[in-house]
């Protein structure tokens, strides 16, 4: 409670003060328009509630309009040009209800996304969605006259104007030495020198060189500061909540470690990472900084840690899946942290829970992929500025510069969008006065990002290699040529409805990939209510700096409308921590304007004086205050609890089925996981129609036989089409070798065929694991002296 009155004195300065609040006939007017909405045909209603967004907006932005910093001179020509409009305002008897009709517009705000969430609900096939976008929007309108009318929001944290903490004079030295050992990390993978003694350093070197220079440059441009570990102590009043915290972290890593080997069996586009990992297993000079591959234009940092993960746990799934769990873990302890310095810590636990159960990024966090990687530094990254507004330390804009920095090494997708996301967030922090006296830690971050980030760009660019291949691959090149051409409005119009399908992927369309895939969007249609909630309820909260978790969402939309497929879901990875958080601010808000209805009543029968104060800054309120915190924590462990279900239930039962049928086959990587026990001098036959394409599990194979301590035995793989296959070419195989033949069940002529010429063989043997029937095939185990 007493951190509550610290972020109202602190957070509820003059800007927020100075929003103006709408009139009781702007309310009537959105009202009457609400109305007949609901009594016209759908035409005409869509047009009605696209007008009523609209006239919120403007009001929105009529209000907040002193929140802008000009320069005096344009201030008095922006007054001399858009004299202020008339506000008429709610006369003194009238006042009472101002937070009553707040709280039914977000009652009726709730409602209209609890129904636009049915309309685009992914099983319908978006037969409702223009119906759907129409309800949204009407709630969307709803919110911001709700937020706007309400004198009892809870705060959000503002920038506390701080003066720059002053760093130790010799800072710079440090500075230098960090980016001298970069820089040499730097030529010796991408060559520009050409310098000989620098082309082979052994990995661990490599390694050792990138983290001694991001802490060098950490720490100088930090300015020096004295490392306390007192800071680290809990006081004895935040015991509760550190526990909590603690309970949250173990909840994560099991969600995210538990049963890896049987859970899911199959390859998400990660054999690329399992190659990788081999051949800095097998090449110790392996440039740390190189892409690993032309299709994958990811550094090898990666899967340099995943090497040391299966050296130490195994070349099963667990070790090969153990780093991407790590980097899922640590992520939900920066979603913490970013919520912390954007709400408060109560809210930043609730944020937590519901991202440590949230089904996209618990399946990411299973799955052996870089890209798990870039939420986890983007988010440290955004997490540090927004600490960094609050008190404006060195430490921190550097920590931000660092963190975005290392947002470089991974997936491409986070390379693209967290430099743009931290360009368009600070521009909106300026313009709304929030970096005053705060520019030059915003140098120190750029600083801190063009040392960390700038050794891969000096790698591509030495090696002549494209910047964004990814982007090149997957982006939409009629764009580029409609631009280059010419474009008509017909383009223009067919453009900016291919970009809009991108929003879709958030609560409105299934993934169309195997990655993460299953019926539903990332957003589940039961949860889509409490997000479009939160989301649009932070977006009328602007200028605070929690404005961020919008931008962030339309940033990640707006990206993917430019490329050709819009509905892959691993393009959606790096929007997962604000969806979490929004879907938190969904029911942490929501439940205030409810909690406010009871005194409003009690306000209006005794005259209080203090009707316009927040529910929690009196006394005799706080009870109700701390009755919407529990319903708050209630609702949230109830949705995660309903997400761990979903995603290891429904959703797995699914995707198993769903990422096998994907293939044109059978599941090869069952045969890869059965026949690595198998002893040495073994061939290994795939029989069935059509052939399967043995390359996949070929090299799975390959990296499954080092957990068995057959590093140096080839595993031949063959695949042969059933037409193939007579006792003919049976009787004619190589005597003295063992025989693992894997058939399709339904091939009975064949398997008597086997059982002819091998009449000793072992008997039909089916896989121990739940595989559905179509996609298994048959084992018959053949040793040497089993044959005729």
């Amino acid at each position: 409670m007493q951190e509550h009155n610290e972020q109202q004195k602190a957070t509820e300065n003059a800007a927020e003060a100075a929003a103006a609040r709408p009139g009781v006939f702007f309310a009537l007017i959105v009202g009457g328009l609400l109305i007949v909405s609901l009594l016209t045909p759908a035409p005409l209603s869509t047009g009605i509630l696209l007008l009523l967004l609209l006239l919120a907006v403007a009001y929105a932005l009529f209000g907040l309009r002193s929140v802008f910093t000009l320069p005096d001179r344009a201030a008095l020509r922006l007054r001399a040009a858009a004299p202020p409009l008339p506000r008429p305002s709610l006369p003194r008897s009238a006042k009472p209800y101002r937070n009553l009709l707040a709280a039914v517009c977000a009652v009726a705000a709730m409602a209209l996304f609890a129904a636009a969430a049915i309309d685009f609900d992914p099983l319908l096939n978006q037969q409702f969605l223009n119906d759907g976008a129409s309800k949204m929007l009407a709630g969307a309108g709803v919110l911001a006259l709700a937020v706007l009318l309400s004198t009892r929001r809870p705060p959000l944290n503002q920038p506390i104007p701080e003066p720059l903490s002053q760093p130790h004079r010799r800072w710079r030295w440090v500075v230098f030495a960090g980016g001298l050992v970069l820089l040499i990390l730097s030529e010796s993978n991408g060559q520009f020198l050409k310098i000989e003694g620098l082309k082979f350093i052994h990995v661990n070197v490599q390694f050792a060189m990138l983290v001694a220079g991001a802490l060098l440059v950490l720490y100088g441009l930090g300015g020096l500061p004295s490392i306390r570990l007192s800071a680290l102590r809990v006081r004895r009043e935040d015991r509760l909540h550190a526990v909590a915290v603690v309970a949250i972290l173990i909840l994560a890593a099991f969600l995210r470690l538990w049963n890896q080997e049987g859970t899911l069996r199959a390859l998400i586009d990660e054999l690329h990472w399992s190659d990788g990992l081999q051949r800095v297993v097998l090449d110790p000079w392996t440039p740390i900084l190189y892409p690993m591959s032309g299709v994958s234009p990811y550094t090898n940092l990666f899967p340099y840690w995943q090497a040391g993960a299966v050296e130490l746990l195994g070349f099963s799934w667990t070790g090969f899946r153990f780093v991407s769990a790590i980097c899922g873990w640590l992520t939900v302890l920066a979603v913490y942290g970013l919520g912390r310095a954007l709400f408060d810590r109560n809210t930043a636990l609730l944020g937590m829970l519901v991202f440590a159960a949230f089904p996209p990024h618990i399946h990411f966090s299973r799955v052996a992929m870089a890209l798990i990687g870039d939420p986890l530094f983007g988010t440290m990254a955004v997490m540090f500025i927004a600490r960094a507004l609050r008190r404006n330390h060195r430490i921190e804009w550097a920590a931000a510069g660092v963190s975005l920095g290392f947002s470089q090494y991974f997936y491409e997708g986070g390379r693209l969008l967290f430099p743009a996301l931290v360009i368009g967030w600070l521009i909106v922090l300026a313009v709304s006065g929030h970096l005053k006296g705060r520019w030059r830690g915003v140098l120190i971050l750029v600083t801190a990002f063009i040392f960390i980030g700038g050794p891969v760009y000096y790698t591509i660019i030495g090696n002549h290699l494209p910047l964004f291949g990814r982007m090149d691959v997957s982006g939409d090149g009629n764009l580029t040529s409609e631009l280059s051409g010419g474009i008509t409005m017909e383009e223009i119009l067919a453009r900016v409805q291919h970009a809009l399908t991108a929003f879709m992927m958030y609560g409105a369309h299934h993934d169309l990939s195997a990655y993460y895939g299953g019926e539903q969007a990332l957003v589940n249609t039961l949860i889509l209510p409490l997000m479009l909630f939160g989301a649009f309820y932070l977006l009328w909260r602007f200028p605070a700096p929690a404005f961020l978790i919008p931008l962030w969402i339309v940033a990640t939309g707006a990206g993917n409308g430019l490329l050709r497929d819009t509905l892959v879901s691993a393009r959606y990875y790096v929007v997962l921590p604000p969806l979490a958080l929004a879907i938190m601010a969904g029911v942490r808000y929501f439940l205030p304007f409810i909690a406010g209805i009871v005194p409003e009543f009690a306000g209006m029968a005794r005259g209080a004086p203090d009707d316009d104060a927040p529910v929690y800054a009196v006394p005799r309120r706080r009870f109700l205050w701390r009755l919407a915190g529990a319903a708050a924590l209630v609702i949230c462990l109830i949705v995660s609890a309903y997400h761990i279900w979903y995603y290891f239930g429904p959703h797995l039962k699914y995707f198993n089925i769903q990422v096998r049928d994907s293939k044109g086959y059978r599941d090869g990587i069952d045969v890869s996981l059965r026949s690595v026990v198998l002893p040495g001098n073994t061939q290994t036959i795939i029989i069935g129609q059509p052939d399967h394409d043995v390359s996949v599990p070929r090299h799975f194979l390959t990296f499954l036989a080092r957990e068995e301590g057959n590093a140096d035995r080839f595993f031949p793989l063959l695949s042969l089409n059933s037409a193939t296959v007579s006792p003919r070419y049976l009787r004619d195989l190589a005597p003295g070798v063992n025989y693992a033949f894997f058939v399709e069940p339904d091939e009975g002529d064949i398997l008597r065929a086997i059982y002819n010429q091998f009449p000793n063989a072992a008997p039909p043997d089916y896989s121990v694991w739940d595989l559905p029937a179509h996609k298994e095939y048959v084992f018959v185990w053949a040793p040497v002296g089993s044959g005729r």
